[in-house]
C-alpha cells in the first residue's frame, strides 16, 4: 500500500515538473518575441504584430496548459473522495497552485503594462490577464472558504 501510495505521489509531483517545464518553455519564449518586438520597434517594420501575436499565443497555451493541469487533479481529487467532500491536503495544493498560477499571470500582466510601443495593444493584452487573474483569485477565495469550512481532515 505504501509503495502504491509513494508511486502516485511520485506521478504526481512529475506531472508539477513537467508543467515547470512547460511554462518556463512558454516563458522564455515570451522574452525572446518580446525583445524581438522591442528591436522591430526601432527598426520600422512590419512584424510587431507578428511577435504580438506569438506572445498571445504563448500566454494562451500557458493557460491551457494550467487548465489541462487543473482537470487532471479535479478528475483525481473525485476519484479519490468517492462522493465526499474534499479532504483538507488537497484544498491547500489547489490553493497553493492558484497562488502560483495568478502568479505568473501577474508577472505577465506586468511585462504587457510595460510595453511602451502599443498602448491599445499593451492594454488589451493587460486587460486580458487582469480578467484572468481576477478569475482565479475568485477560485482562490471560494477554496479558502470550503477549506475553512467544508474540508476534512
Amino acid at each position: 500500500m505504501r509503495k502504491e501510495f509513494l508511486a502516485d505521489v511520485r506521478a504526481d509531483v512529475d506531472r508539477l515538473a513537467e508543467l515547470w517545464r512547460k511554462i518556463e518553455w512558454l516563458y522564455e519564449n515570451a522574452v525572446a518575441n518580446l525583445d524581438a518586438l522591442e528591436i522591430a520597434d526601432t527598426e520600422d517594420g512590419d512584424t510587431e504584430s507578428d511577435y504580438l501575436f506569438a506572445i498571445s499565443t504563448g500566454i494562451q497555451q500557458a493557460m491551457d496548459e494550467c487548465v489541462e493541469f487543473d482537470a487532471h487533479f479535479r478528475k483525481k481529487v473525485r476519484c479519490e473522495r468517492g462522493g465526499r467532500g474534499m479532504n483538507r491536503n488537497n484544498v491547500t495544493l489547489l490553493i497553493g497552485m492558484i497562488r502560483a498560477a495568478n502568479g505568473a499571470v501577474s508577472y505577465i500582466q506586468q511585462m504587457a503594462y510595460a510595453l511602451e510601443y502599443d498602448g491599445e495593444v499593451a492594454e488589451l493584452i493587460a486587460d486580458s490577464l487582469h480578467e484572468a487573474y481576477v478569475a482565479i483569485e475568485a477560485a482562490g477565495d471560494k477554496l479558502y472558504e470550503y477549506r475553512a469550512t467544508k474540508a476534512e481532515d
